[in-house]
């Protein structure tokens, strides 16, 4: 049978390009039709066809002539060619010789589902252009719907799917059926999201699915069928397909919302009404007890459970019992908060050299009195920042745009409030972009969108959506002056400065390149100390609240806050068996986990009969209503709402051991490569990070690139004796 096919195909190859070297030829009884419609008197109608006709063949006998002038030029090209185009003429039809004949809907041909796909439509055309009918006009839509949804079968199925026998790609209803939400569930879930976010709602605490987290480390088999899978998705990237599902479109309304132009949202009401916009707790100004600077390094070797002197680890549920997440510091204006990472200035050179060993060895500190970061924080004004992101919005007009940045400048804003004072730079800088994020409280997980089936995962955990910066900082400030719940929606803002922007001429760089020449230069500096490895710098805005899920970056980190201040909250790699981390690559959630800290002072909390009412119960519960039952309300408390997988891991994670450090505004932080990092904004604030490479060893004492990447793997003899 192959070798039929094979000699068929050459035969055919053969023949169709002796044909194409045919010179054209008429024959007698043409040449007489069109001598004799030539003489004769005939209709205008007639004298156009065979004009029409005339140009046809001529068109044709020119490609004729192209093509054998060609071939004859490129005689091999003109042969490779012709034998592709038999062989796809071959394929098509063997294609439609095997499918035509089959009565199965699952497997027609090529040719008989184009038929049916065409004569669905045609139907669905004929159907909309009726007046009158047998059915209603819902049942009418109805039926138009159907016939789309079979159009679109038969569109995304393919013959490709079929010939390497992937059934499911598309088109398969029976094996695509969402197995949590339907699609008007998704949609209707989307609406109450929608609705909660316009109307400034509490929507009390937000537990995480436990669908969605990995099963606890002491669930028996786990970590070796997780090893497996793992081994799976890493040998072709076609095994993408399994968790990478096709219908999902990271455009859509579930991952990007449209808020320009609409009307006020209920907190821009409460913002007109302010006239105070200082935090409850300023933190950069807050005194702060840091710990005497060493002068050597801490001993680095393995010694199993026990960590090295420096930095001093604490059990993260001592961290949160002792500073609640979505609190102010207990004592804020009292006392000064405490601090255990060594402080060194960046002004001193003995200390820089002290702080540069600590950075060889892979240890976190942090700098302060940073002349470039200090010069950005006195810059970074709200206006200023505004000015360099929304300048594209600032002559389009409408409610949402340019009309919030005038405000800002006192008025509506025109070219020459653009040019700035840049003595440095020959011009003012080109706009940078920014993104705006929501979410309907102040915990943001981020991840990849593409990955993301909202029909098996639900509502993602953050949506992207259109706001200006001077938008953004509206609620920012709103955020300070009010104190913002934590369950209340918050915003985020993101920006980027692409790796390729530092080798450019100066005066096309953007304001963060300028104002932090030492994270954008191309040559090498303290903070860029591998400037090949340089990814670009990455700003992180923040609100009152905003709390950024654990992960890690495989790159060396210096993160400078220019405004405001954020609580870190750091791990070594070794903890991450503990974090909740998904290790899989092709996660949506990869690097990063979807535990809230937060929820680690819910685990055994209940409520005290005699200090709180059924109301107070309620509100403080976030729920509206009840049973008439007070007692059981006051039983459901917030720790009773915990999904069993949700505790377990809280209960794990209370264990790990971090250490925790609040960075203000004019401090930069060294990150080593893979630490874990949970980040709480204090208030509002602008921070910026540039990554330097990569240390795959990390230390002994603390881990490195092997520790994540086995994280929460055990060998076959710990499962078996666990």
């Amino acid at each position: 049978m192959q070798s039929f096919f094979i000699f068929n195909l050459l035969s055919n190859s053969k023949a169709l390009f002796v044909l194409l070297q045919k010179k054209p030829q008429i024959n007698n009884k043409q040449t007489d039709t069109m001598s004799t419609s030539t003489s004769s008197p005939i209709s205008n109608n007639s004298s156009d066809v065979d004009a029409n006709q005339k140009r046809r063949r001529h068109r044709g006998s020119r490609a004729r002539r192209v093509w054998k002038r060609w071939s004859a030029q490129n005689p091999t090209l003109a042969v490779l060619l012709t034998i592709f185009v038999a062989l796809c003429l071959s394929c098509m039809t063997f294609e439609y010789i095997l499918g035509s004949g089959s009565d199965d809907s699952n497997h027609h041909g090529l040719g008989q589902r184009m038929r049916r796909a065409k004569a669905l439509l045609k139907q669905a055309h004929r159907q909309d252009g009726e007046e009158e009918g047998g059915g209603g006009e819902e049942e009418q839509e109805q039926q138009n719907n159907n016939n789309n949804g079979e159009i679109r079968k038969h569109h995304k199925k393919g013959a490709w799917a079929k010939l390497f026998g992937n059934q499911d790609v598309g088109g398969n209803d029976d094996k695509r059926k969402p197995k949590r939400y339907k699609d008007q569930d998704a949609h209707d879930l989307l609406t109450d999201l929608d609705q909660a976010i316009v109307t400034n709602k509490d929507g009390g605490i937000r537990w995480t699915a436990p669908y969605l987290l990995l099963p606890p480390i002491q669930t028996a088999g786990r970590q070796l069928q997780q090893q497996n899978d793992d081994e799976e998705m890493t040998r072709g990237r076609h095994k993408r397909d399994a968790v990478n599902p096709k219908n999902v479109d990271p455009k859509s309304e579930f991952f990007k919302v449209k808020r320009r132009n609409q009307p006020d949202m209920a907190w821009e009401a409460e913002y007109q009404k302010l006239s105070d916009f200082q935090p409850p707790v300023d933190y950069v100004t807050h005194a702060y007890d840091y710990p005497e600077l060493l002068w050597e390094l801490p001993d680095l070797h393995d010694h199993g459970k026990d960590y090295p002197s420096y930095p001093p680890l604490k059990p993260l549920g001592d961290l949160m019992k002792a500073w609640p997440q979505d609190n102010d510091f207990p004592g804020a204006g009292q006392r000064p908060i405490p601090e255990g990472l060594l402080h060194f200035n960046y002004s001193n050179p003995k200390e820089v050299e002290m702080a540069r060993k600590f950075r060889d060895a892979e240890l976190p500190f942090k700098f302060y009195d940073v002349p470039e970061v200090t010069a950005a924080t006195e810059k970074w004004t709200d206006e200023y920042v505004a000015m360099n992101f929304d300048a594209k919005s600032f002559f389009r007009g409408g409610r949402n745009q340019g009309s919030i940045l005038g405000n800002l400048l006192g008025g509506k804003p025109n070219h020459q409030t653009l040019q700035r004072d840049d003595s440095e730079y020959a011009s003012p800088p080109p706009p940078a972009s920014g993104t705006a994020q929501e979410s309907p409280n102040n915990f943001f997980a981020f991840f990849q969108p593409n990955l993301w089936d909202v029909k098996t995962m639900g509502l993602p955990p953050v949506r992207n959506n259109d706001w200006t910066f001077a938008h953004w900082a509206e609620h920012a400030r709103y955020a300070d002056a009010v104190g913002l719940n934590a369950s209340k929606p918050h915003f985020y803002w993101q920006s980027g400065v692409p790796r390729e922007e530092r080798h450019l001429p100066k005066s096309q760089w953007t304001f963060i390149s300028r104002d932090l020449p030492s994270f954008s230069s191309p040559a090498e500096t303290f903070f860029v100390f591998n400037p090949d490895m340089q990814k670009g710098i990455q700003c992180r805005f923040g609100e009152r609240g905003v709390v950024a899920a654990t992960h890690y970056d495989s790159g060396r980190n210096m993160i400078a806050m220019v405004t405001g201040a954020k609580r870190y909250v750091l791990a070594p790699p070794k903890e991450c068996p503990s974090l909740g981390i998904v290790p899989w690559k092709f996660n949506s959630e990869f690097r990063h986990s979807l535990l809230n800290f937060g929820h680690i002072n819910y685990m055994n909390q209940t409520p005290n009969s005699e200090e709180l009412d059924d109301g107070e119960v309620e509100k403080e519960h976030g729920r509206e209503g009840g049973d008439e039952n007070g007692q059981q309300r006051k039983r459901q408390w917030k720790g009773d709402h915990m999904s069993q997988v949700e505790r377990e891991w809280m209960e794990i994670a209370s264990s790990s051991k971090a250490i925790e450090t609040v960075l203000k505004a004019g401090e930069v932080l060294y990150l080593p490569s893979h630490w874990f990092h949970y980040i709480v904004s204090l208030q509002k604030s602008a921070q910026c990070n540039v990554r330097s490479g990569i240390h795959d060893e990390g230390t002994p004492a603390f881990g490195g690139k092997l520790d994540v990447k086995m994280c929460g793997r055990l060998s076959e003899e710990e499962a078996a004796n666990h």
